[in-house]
């Protein structure tokens, strides 16, 4: 067998070396191995991998520019990449995957919350009144705009995992009896004609190729 040159022997010694220091650098501190338990399970992510993510994005590339974006390539593409990013947007962002404009020593949060309630205000949306959220994510804007309307929301996203984790978050908010997440296309909805009172989106619509 052919023996390792200098260079890789030195470059395996190096990786042990930052691997071990890695190691006890994780597990020095109190309660290191908890939050690596937890770190794990905060990314989890869906069912769908980037290796599914990859091949239905290359998949679609190709016959979105054959067909010039009049099939429906986007769904697969869609799910994955969010089976993939929504908890690290969770974590990162909160539970409203939107943006706002900040006042002057207004927090982050703050300043997401105050543009929630401007966006219901301006629909005038009234208690008991049957409302969607059109692209829901994991419904943090949903159960902000309910608090705060009192109105019955539902929202849809392409997503199963952020059905269950925008149920869930529904659930922890004492919303569970009048709002609720279900899977779907908010291009074609499975709802009945005349069924909402008002309907919104927040940043969803602007990554869709069909509004018309």
């Amino acid at each position: 067998a052919c023996r390792p040159t200098r260079r890789a022997q030195r470059q395996a010694t190096l990786t042990r070396r930052v691997s071990r220091r890695a190691r006890l650098h994780r597990w020095s501190k109190p309660g290191a191995a908890n939050r690596t338990v937890r770190a794990k399970m905060m990314f989890q992510g869906g069912s769908r991998n980037a290796s599914q993510y990859h091949g239905a994005h290359s998949h679609a590339y190709a016959n979105t520019k054959e067909e010039q974006d009049n099939d429906r390539n986007y769904v697969p593409v869609t799910q994955a990449f969010y089976d993939i990013v929504t908890d690290f947007y969770q974590w990162g962002w909160g539970n409203s995957f939107h943006f706002a404009p900040r006042n002057k020593g207004e927090s982050f949060k703050a300043s997401i919350l105050r543009q929630e309630h401007w966006l219901a205000s301006q629909l005038r949306i009234q208690p008991g009144q049957e409302v969607c959220d059109l692209g829901c994510g994991v419904c943090g804007p949903l159960v902000n705009i309910a608090k705060f309307t009192r109105a019955n929301v539902v929202g849809i996203t392409i997503d199963e995992y952020q059905v269950g984790k925008g149920n869930r978050w529904i659930a922890k908010n004492g919303l569970g009896k009048s709002c609720k997440a279900v899977q779907g296309d908010f291009h074609e909805l499975p709802f009945q004609n005349e069924q909402f009172h008002a309907g919104y989106d927040i940043e969803a619509s602007a990554h869709s190729t069909k509004l018309v």
